[in-house]
């Protein structure tokens, strides 16, 4: 009996919802998926040539979070390479810093067992720049901490 009195009473309720009321209900899609945050991981491949530094892009990858701690803007020591993240009329949308992968300060035992911290230059290395994303993001440009340009990479993201 309970059954058939809860089958009558969603079938009277189904008949008597108005469709004209369902129809403009409309539910607007930012409402329902905000804007969300996202972190673009953007692996970078630099190799020594004769005419300086090539960067090419190993792989990106987006995934949602938000960055808590950030990468410094510039730094302005020879080991560092900025780079500048720009939009298609060349704004600077985000900067960030970051060692020189291809030039490595290392500890190496010399052959008395006594350690020593040198310099070792590479011909290849990658690097991976963890940023927030921005979909207005075109290009990256990529510095010395002297200034000197050394590359404008297109991003395809």
């Amino acid at each position: 009996m309970l059954k058939k009195f809860t089958i009558l009473l969603v079938l009277v309720g189904l008949t008597a919802c108005n469709s004209q009321i369902a129809r403009n209900t409309v539910i607007p899609v930012s409402l329902i998926h905000p804007k969300k945050n996202q972190i673009l991981f953007l692996s970078l491949e630099l190799t020594k040539t004769n005419k300086g530094i090539s960067f090419s892009v190993l792989d990106k990858k987006l995934v949602d979070g938000k960055i808590k701690r950030h990468l410094p803007e510039t730094l302005h020591l020879p080991r560092y390479l900025n780079f500048e993240f720009k939009d298609q009329q060349g704004n600077t949308l985000m900067q960030v810093a970051s060692e020189n992968p291809l030039s490595r300060n290392m500890e190496i035992a010399d052959e008395n067992g006594k350690i020593q911290r040198r310099q070792i230059n590479l011909d290849k290395a990658s690097l991976v720049l963890r940023i927030q994303f921005n979909k207005q993001m075109t290009n990256l440009k990529v510095t010395r901490s002297s200034g000197e340009l050394l590359s404008v990479i297109p991003l395809d993201l």
